[in-house]
């Protein structure tokens, strides 16, 4: 083939060239007489002979360097064919490539060949195409790679990695026989120079080459211009795609990775780059994540730092965000990488904690648009539209509002709405980093990179479950015994794990047999004990890594368990919040592990859970959970379920609302069961958590479907609880889950005597929790308070003796729950209570708990029968008579109400108000239930009445103020629940007036601070119910109070408390009354009868309070502030701000100061009547009446303030009125000063409350003296006014008398 080839095309050239070139035409000749002259047996043997004929090619060489293109195209095709077959002599080898060059700007087909050609001469002359002449051959490629022909340029592209590819390549062949290699040069870097050999020198000098013309520099080696910066970083990524060992095991590469490369493309991505170049650059900073990070790990921490910078929203735009993501969502499909990085970086002291602080970039990623993923109370299901059938069985599901025995709630996503993260428009085909022929960002969509981040937390767990569960389950011993071999951590097999779930099919398929006594407890193996094993560094960093990023991880899995996510992703994460959990359950970090316990039980059961709010769920086969697997082992006859756990005076005494119970609270159950199988060795007090959320999942469906049995539907239309696929569906979870309970309850007989302790003394422990709990009373109840309550098992609530309980049927179907429970435990654990010591066993806890609620009155007849049963059973199979004592808890009941009243507290502060209703007018039932459960309180125990009625002021309070305590979600507005507290406080308090110790605690003083709030808001405050308005009803309620409260507290000695406090109390309230902004007073509001209705009731409070004020008890600075207080809103007319004095300024310090005056009309008061009452009440205090002390001390408090008040007003006549000119004083200024001038003169005042002051005679026109001179002022300028006039003559002769003039 090659000898026809060659033979074609020689004599094509001497045809060509027969009169034209005369040379070319004999070389030529020559050429193809020695051809027809060789044996040509095989492809072999004729480019062996060629390859010892120099003079063969010449015609060729000839040809090129013609220039001309048809001597040209076959002298190359003969090249090229030379080339490929190896025919081609070495020492022709700068002159072939001479030619190449020459020939490189002629037509397509040369400039193909070439190309062609190139790749094959690397290989075939590996050897000999070093220095000079791999430069002369990258720059033939590189210069077709600049035609501006498309074709020849990408094909030049895709040539040009070939030979880079191969120069490595060269490098690794060179290597493994090095034995018989020289080195030839020595290369610096930072660590000192470093002998190399001939390829490795030319690969060295190739990479920096290409670092340097891709940043747009010179090379040094290469004699070509810089090349486009997308095209070199394409050649630095095929190098290290293809050679990246060879580049590891070279110091001299790593030097240039480590000086240009990384340092580069840290400098590109911190700038404004295009997406394409952007790509191409973190594809590189991938590569070198997932292959080089130990040799470049510096360089790396500085990346993969800029990397989490970029993950927030201000630091880079959306598409490089997702870039970010998709290399972390790698770096996490391999947990070996992730290890790595965390032992480099997280667990080294003045490293960055580069794992941390991505997981932290998480959980601000997370609940960055909370609207775009639909963040809700609870899991919702992501917007479908019609075509979509994927998830609409689940959706149905969740969808199925307000029927019972189904669903309650809708979830609020309606096909327009295309909130939520679904397969199907938060993922895309092409992954970002795999979009290399994109020149602009593509279109992501809006919740794609919230995907990624679910896949970052999903392989995250799974890495962390596939290396670390193994070990967990395995036998020590088994690997001691198995020949020792240290696998490579960085190429680790992951196989994936034998988790929660499979390890539930072990224990079924352990527990066929019904006897233990052959087989010894369960005891697991805690990874960190296997100090000996060959990973156990590796063992270490996993520990270490779920220790510290498990708080950020648990924020991130809590924002997406709240949000609208597809089943796909829903299951994923439930999952993958599973598999984290049993490892740090594996790893004994309860802390972790309770947390995470928690969040899956809080997610178990619905938010809208309450007590006495049933929760909707179908009916399976008319039983519930309890009683399901209580007849799998009645055969036992140990405990049988009660056929109804609540009978008809219950259901008629409890008033049910459907709430919430959806697939997703069941797999969020089952896999806390789950978890409780395979972490039930180790979780000690932890059982609490899953038991008490299994409990709460049993008095869902067992109340619901008690409801359902008399539910009708008010629709017309078909019933969604008849639809069969909604049926199957949750009935199948419900089996799912009924299966999973009964397996970790038959698990427990594998436990130690230890660990069967603690899962018993938490399922007991529910059932004295259990006893008279208040129902969790919501229109949306606290789910958020349920993971606390799990952990730390606070006080449930309790009632006295002297008020019904609302909740005692559904602490009869708790009881029964833990009744069957317990029956199941001892069940399962017969051959242990035999075995083993009573005490140790757990005997002792069974029979308390059982004579506990023996002896019980709280307890039903029902469920004392049941407890008989399980007695009496395990009398018979110990066959021993147990003797336990009777404890009685002595609880001590000021306690007792005291946590009532906290619960009710949270039960108000946590609820949410429900669809369609409002709380504005009336009282929700769980407000009506709780002002219900105050008024039966006992208030015959010291410190009662002081706690109740500080719990009805936080009620009177709450509408108007933030707490921390109340949640944001649908938030109550509380106002009727304030208004109505109102009247509960004041009759409460005026019952109990003669009680002192409402006063020595301050609860009295916090009722006055809950009235003072509404009406300080007056004309403020926007949500008003029907009348009357929230501030009238305070100031009534108020006012019956203090009527009450005073006489009483004037009789209270002074040493027995502070009664400053309270009149402080009284005077914020009188100083809220007289107040209001009018210029926010609503349209519907008459401020004249809100000012008559302010007007009453201040003189109401005036004439209680003016008598006792003055007491020596009460502190000056009470009185100061009465004062201050009716000076403010005596004001008729605004005052010049130099006027007033300043704060820590005495009242009359600026009386005589100077300013400049005002000509604009100055607009009086909306409410100027009660500004003229309050301005009289300041001349009474002041006016001498008995002259009692305490008289004279009210009278020194208001005695500054009325001078200042009369002040003002002269000096605004004084400066103002000459600047008029002939225009008259304003009319209402005009009244408002001959009213002061008349009151000033006709005033005698008390002679103790102003100083004497020299040459005054008159002991009762002191406050003239103190106005005099700006009296003798006004006189100059009323001279055009004769009212004025005489009014100011009036005073002066007052004054006059005063002197003794």
């Amino acid at each position: 083939m090659t000898a026809q080839l060659l033979s074609s095309e020689l004599a094509n050239l001497i045809q060509e060239a027969k009169r034209k070139n005369t040379e070319l035409r004999n070389a030529a000749e020559q050429s193809l007489n020695d051809l027809k002259a060789l044996p040509i047996t095989s492809e072999a043997q004729l480019a062996a002979d060629l390859n010892r004929r120099p003079n063969f090619v010449r015609p060729f060489l000839l040809a090129c360097g013609t220039r001309n293109a048809k001597y040209a195209g076959n002298a190359i095709v003969c090249l090229q064919r030379l080339v490929v077959s190896n025919g081609l002599p070495k020492e022709t080898l700068k002159e072939v490539l001479e030619a190449f060059r020459e020939c490189s700007s002629l037509g397509l087909d040369i400039q193909l060949k070439i190309l062609q050609a190139l790749p094959s001469l690397l290989q075939n002359y590996a050897g000999s195409l070093t220095g000079e002449l791999l430069v002369a051959t990258l720059q033939v490629c590189c210069l077709l790679h600049g035609s501006k022909t498309a074709v020849v340029s990408n094909t030049a592209a895709a040539t040009l990695q070939q030979l880079v590819v191969a120069v490595l390549d060269n490098v690794a062949a060179e290597d493994s026989r090095s034995g018989d290699l020289a080195t030839i040069a020595g290369v610096q870097t930072g660590n000192g120079d470093i002998a190399v050999r001939t390829a490795a020198l030319d690969a060295y000098r190739l990479l920096n080459d290409l670092c340097l013309l891709t940043e747009g520099r010179k090379a040094e080696f290469l004699q070509t211009a810089p090349l486009p910066q997308n095209f070199g970083l394409e050649l630095l990524e095929s190098i290290l795609t293809n050679d990246v060992e060879t580049v590891l095991s070279h110091p001299e590469q790593i030097h240039v990775l480590r000086v240009r490369l990384v340092p580069f493309i840290i400098k590109l991505l911190s700038e404004r780059l295009t997406f394409a170049t952007t790509v191409r650059a973190m594809r590189l900073l991938h590569l070198i994540f997932k292959r080089m990070l130990t040799a470049l790990a510096p360089e790396c921490e500085m990346a993969l730092s800029l990397f989490n910078h970029m993950l927030d929203p201000e630091a880079a735009v959306i598409w490089k965000r997702a870039l970010c993501l998709e290399i972390w969502r790698s770096i996490h499909s391999e947990p070996a990488l992730v290890r790595s990085l965390y032992s480099l970086y997280d667990e080294q002291d003045g490293k960055r904690d580069i794992l941390q602080d991505h997981m932290s970039g998480l959980v601000r990623l997370a609940v960055e648009k909370p609207t775009v993923i639909g963040i809700s109370q609870q899991s919702t299901v992501p917007a479908f539209t019609s075509e979509s059938e994927d998830n609409s069985g689940e959706q149905a599901a969740m969808q199925a509002g307000g029927v019972a025995g189904i669903i309650g709630a809708p979830v609020g996503v309606t096909e327009h709405n295309a909130h939520g993260i679904s397969v199907r428009w938060s993922t895309i085909r092409v992954s970002c980093l795999d979009q290399l022929d994109k020149s602009d960002a593509p279109n992501l969509p809006a919740t794609y990179i919230y995907g990624l981040t679910l896949t970052c937390i999903n392989s995250f767990s799974e890495g962390l479950a596939r290396f670390l569960l193994p070990l967990n389950i395995s036998n020590e011993a088994k690997w001691q015994r198995k020949q020792r071999v240290t696998p490579d951590v960085e190429k680790e097999k992951d196989s994936p794990p034998p988790d929660a779930d499979s390890r539930v099919a072990q224990i079924s398929r352990a527990n066929i047999s019904r006897h233990q006594s052959s087989r010894g407890p369960r005891l697991p193996v805690n990874p960190l004990d296997l100090d000996r094993h060959p990973l156990y560094s590796q063992i270490c960093t996993s520990a270490h890594i779920v220790d510290s990023c498990w708080p950020a991880l648990l924020a991130t899995c809590s924002t997406f368990l709240n949000a609208a996510l597809d089943s796909d992703f829903y299951h994923s994460l439930v999952r993958s919040f599973q598999k984290f959990t049993q490892v740090a359950g594996i790893l004994c970090l309860s802390t972790p592990r309770d947390a995470f316990l928690t969040t899956l039980g809080k997610h178990a059961v619905p938010s809208a859970f309450g007590a006495a709010h049933a929760i909707g769920s179908p009916m399976i086969d008319g039983r519930s959970l309890a009683g399901r697997m209580s007849e799998k082992s009645s055969g036992e006859d140990l405990a049988s379920p009660m056929p109804g756990a609540l009978s008809e005076r219950g259901r008629q005494s409890m008033d049910l609302s459907i709430a919430t119970l959806n697939t997703r609270n069941l797999l969020c159950l089952r896999a806390l069961l789950n978890l409780g199988i395979a972490l039930g060795p180790t979780l000690e007090s932890a059982w609490s958590i899953i038991l008490e959320t299994l409990m709460q999942a049993d008095l869902i469906i067992t109340i619901s479907n008690q409801h359902q049995a008399g539910y009708n539907p008010k629709s017309t239309g078909q019933d969604p609880a008849e639809d069969p696929s909604i049926q199957g569906n949750l009935a199948a979870e419900i089996n799912a889950v009924y299966t999973a309970a009964s397996r970790m309850f038959e698990s427990t007989r594998d436990l130690s005597d230890e660990a069967f302790m603690d899962a018993l003394q938490s399922l007991c422990g529910l059932i004295r929790h259990a006893q008279n709990p208040t129902p969790e009373l919501s229109e949306n109840s606290a789910g958020d308070n349920h993971a606390t309550r799990a952990v730390s098992h606070p006080h449930r609530r309790m009632f006295s003796s002297t008020g019904p309980s609302t909740g005692g049927n559904v602490a009869t179907v708790a009881n029964s729950f833990v009744l069957d429970k317990l029956g199941e435990m001892v069940r399962q654990n017969i051959d242990r209570l035999q075995r083993n010591e009573k005490a140790e066993a757990g005997w002792n806890i069974i029979t308390e708990t059982l004579i506990d609620v023996l002896s019980s009155s709280n307890m039903g007849n029902d469920i004392r029968m049941k407890a008989a049963q399980i007695l009496n059973s395990l009398i018979i199979a110990i066959s021993t008579s147990p003797t336990p004592a009777s404890p009685t808890e002595q609880l001590d009941e000021v306690e007792q109400v005291k946590m009532i009243l906290g619960q009710l507290r949270l039960c108000v502060t946590g609820s949410n108000v429900t669809n369609y209703s409002s709380d504005l007018d009336a009282l929700t039932a769980l407000q009506t239930e709780v002002l219900k459960c105050v008024k039966m309180i006992r208030t015959d125990l010291p410190g009662v009445p002081s706690e109740t009625i500080q719990l009805l002021a936080f009620f009177v309070a709450l509408a108007y103020e933030g707490h921390p305590e109340v949640s944001n979600r649908r938030r109550p507005t509380y106002v009727a629940l304030s208004k109505t507290a109102m009247d509960v406080l004041g009759n409460f308090i005026v019952t109990h007036s003669g009680n002192h110790s409402i006063y020595a605690s301050g609860a009295v003083n916090q009722a006055l601070s809950a009235y003072a709030v509404p009406i300080k808001l007056k004309y403020r405050w926007s949500l008003e119910g029907k009348g009357p308005q929230t501030w009238r009803k305070a100031t009534d309620s108020a006012g019956s109070v203090l009527e009450r409260c005073i006489p009483v507290i004037r009789k209270i000695h002074s040493d027995q408390f502070d009664v400053s406090v309270f009149w402080e109390k009284v005077v914020q309230l009188v100083d809220g009354i007289v107040d209001a902004n009018c210029d926010l007073c609503p349209t519907s509001s008459d401020i004249f009868d809100d000012q008559d209705f302010d007007a009453q009731a201040f003189i109401k409070i005036r004439d209680m309070i003016t008598p006792a004020i003055g007491s020596a008890n009460i502190h000056d600075r009470v009185r100061r502030k009465y004062a201050e207080s009716l000076f403010n809103k005596s004001i008729i007319h605004a005052p010049h701000p130099d006027d007033l004095p300043r704060p820590g300024q005495e009242p009359l310090e600026n009386l005589r100061s100077t300013h400049i005056g005002r000509v604009q009309r100055l607009p009086a008061s909306p409410r100027a009547k009660l500004s003229y009452t309050l301005l009289d009440e300041l001349f009474n205090l002041v006016a001498v009446t008995s002259s009692s002390p305490e008289r004279v001390k009210l009278a020194q408090a208001a005695a500054p303030y009325l001078i200042l008040r009369a002040g003002i007003s002269l000096k605004a006549y004084i400066l103002d009125q000459p600047l008029r000119g002939r225009r008259p004083q304003p009319l209402t200024q005009r009244r408002e000063l001959l009213y002061l001038l008349k009151k000033l003169a006709e005033l005698d005042s008390e002679p103790r409350a102003i100083p004497d002051a020299p040459g005054v005679v008159s002991a009762h026109k002191k406050h003239l003296h103190r106005l005099y001179p700006l009296v003798t002022r006004a006189l100059g300028v009323a001279s055009r006014d004769e009212g004025v006039l005489a009014a100011v003559q009036r005073v002066l002769e007052v004054v006059g008398e005063g002197f003794g003039l």
